[in-house]
């Protein structure tokens, strides 16, 4: 039998039970980034992100519904960042990801356009859902978009 190699990985798509709600969502890391702050940035759709940085990293967070989404790219490189978010933002208004029964957290990494490092988690009560491993985020987003 052949080994599939990483190149033909579209993604990863796995579930987890755990044994309550509360363990469920642990698992979440979800945040209210109006609360925690940062520069404010307008994303459109009025949609306000805060903006942070550090150890060569500038990020860019913001909630919608009860999804909490992060962006990430290199501290020289932020126009990449802002282009990156408006397009995540925009994608979302037109799909629909699934509904998390409590919340959702979305993190993904802009240093390139074909990175790899994304992460989407929700929890639907006791289970915990996660996408990786597809190529930029909004492939990431589409394929969430196709679950039913």
């Amino acid at each position: 039998m052949d080994q599939l190699s990483d190149d033909s990985i579209l993604a990863v798509l796995s579930g987890q039970n755990f044994d309550s709600n509360e363990v469920a969502s642990e698992e979440i890391s979800y945040q209210n980034f109006e609360e925690i702050g940062g520069k404010p940035v307008d994303l459109g759709y009025s949609i306000t992100g805060y903006q942070d940085a550090g150890v060569g990293s500038v990020y860019l967070s913001w909630n919608e519904g009860r999804w909490a989404f992060t962006s990430r790219a290199r501290t020289e490189d932020p126009d990449n960042l802002l282009t990156d978010s408006k397009k995540v933002v925009e994608f979302l208004e037109s799909s629909k990801l699934p509904s998390p029964k409590m919340y959702g957290t979305g993190r993904f990494d802009t240093i390139s356009e074909h990175s790899r490092n994304q992460i989407l988690v929700w929890q639907e009560e006791r289970t915990v859902y996660k996408i990786e491993k597809a190529e930029g985020a909004l492939r990431t987003l589409e394929i969430a978009a196709s679950i039913k």
